[in-house]
């Protein structure tokens, strides 16, 4: 199992070995994306790249333990996984441009010297452009991975619910009933039709707080156990398979006409 020993531990190619051990499909994967962002103009490609850089980040977070951080720590910390998970999503755009190679490898390696960085306080040693680019090609880059994200976020249901409530794959998962694995391909290919109720119930809700509390209100109010809920919270009530209930409750607690 990768862990946070293994992320902080050693040098950093070491940790990146370890890292690409744990993570091969996340490796193989960009050793296809990177040459495509790299070089072409394609908004699809871009799509399919910010999903893996989004699901790779969270890959090296959640599922290889990395969220409980600095060594030492009993518990996994997954408010500070969010808050490192945001880092990286906004450097996104950049990171095929730091890779010191082009490749699956290169990508990992910008990753886990970020993360280092956040969990450890461990100096970057990835912090500068490959020469050669192409100027005008990373500006176009940059700004259309701006308008994959807000698309991302808005368009789809899924994808609106977690930027809203800033849930992780494996959030989703558990509320879902599902693996991680299955969650990251639906990000990429769409839900199965026997989810879709579920995942718009999830979506509503979402709406709904986003409109109605405070700005950064709605990731706390998805997660805090209530005792309207039988001291459950949210997400364990999508777990539990009472979203209908929930999102019925959620409408009416927002709806003053029938409360005047």
């Amino acid at each position: 199992m990768f862990s946070a020993e293994h992320m902080l531990g050693g040098d950093l190619d070491e940790a990146v070995a370890a890292a690409a051990e744990a993570v091969p499909d996340v490796v193989a994967a960009f050793d296809l994306m990177v040459p495509l962002v790299s070089t072409e103009c394609s908004i699809p490609a871009l799509r399919r790249y910010y999903t893996l850089a989004d699901a790779a980040v969270w890959t090296l977070l959640e599922g290889a333990d990395v969220v409980a951080a600095p060594a030492g720590a009993s518990q996994p910390d997954t408010a500070r996984g969010r808050i490192i998970g945001q880092l990286m999503q906004r450097d996104i755009p950049v990171l095929v441009w730091l890779a010191p190679t082009p490749d699956g490898i290169g990508f990992v390696k910008v990753v886990v010297d970020r993360l280092r960085g956040h969990l450890g306080g461990i100096p970057n040693q990835c912090v500068r452009t490959r020469d050669g680019i192409d100027g005008h090609h990373f500006d176009w880059v940059c700004k259309a991975l701006a308008s994959v994200e807000l698309e991302r976020a808005y368009s789809a249901p899924l994808q609106r619910a977690m930027a809203v409530f800033d849930l992780s794959s494996g959030e989703v998962a558990d509320a879902m009933g599902v693996s991680r694995q299955a969650v990251d391909k639906w990000l990429i290919g769409g839900p199965p039709s026997d989810r879709i109720e579920k995942i718009g119930a999830l979506a509503d809700i979402a709406d709904i707080l986003h409109y109605r509390l405070r700005p950064g209100t709605p990731p706390t109010a998805v997660r805090m156990p209530s005792e309207a809920y039988g001291d459950r919270s949210m997400l364990q009530l999508f777990a539990d398979d009472e979203h209908a209930w929930l999102l019925d409750s959620v409408r009416r607690s927002f709806d003053f006409a029938s409360v005047a």
